[in-house]
């Protein structure tokens, strides 16, 4: 996933979504479905968000059955052109945690549901 959204690639993305996946985004937006949670970020990628990085680290995987997982990662976003208002400007460093539901379906793994948390920065010692 990394990989696609550094190369601006929506559909690369998106295609790690089952087609009837539910996203949260970090605003709290609902997008339902793979084809609107591409739609939505080929726009993001295009715009606001063009150019990029995202860095991902897993920290926490939970079966509730074999073919299927809860998964824990922490993300990192920079170098994005603007983001919306009450999160961070340009040039700072965006982190959010996304909590996966993942389904192992056919030959390879699928997220089924995801939620996408922004973590705001520390506030500044006084």
């Amino acid at each position: 996933m990394e990989a696609a959204w550094n190369r601006g690639d929506a559909k690369a993305w998106a295609g790690y979504f089952a087609p009837d996946a539910e996203y949260v985004d970090v605003a709290g937006t609902l997008l339902e479905g793979r084809d609107r949670i591409e739609g939505r970020h080929a726009q993001l990628l295009g715009d606001m968000l063009h150019g990029s990085h995202l860095t991902q680290k897993l920290w926490k995987i939970r079966f509730l059955r074999p073919e299927i997982a809860v998964v824990d990662v922490d993300l990192e976003l920079y170098g994005y052109k603007s983001l919306p208002k009450g999160f961070p400007t340009s040039g700072a460093v965006l982190s959010a945690r996304l909590k996966h539901v993942m389904v192992y379906a056919i030959d390879r793994w699928l997220i089924v549901d995801s939620q996408n948390t922004y973590v705001p920065p520390p506030p500044p010692p006084e």
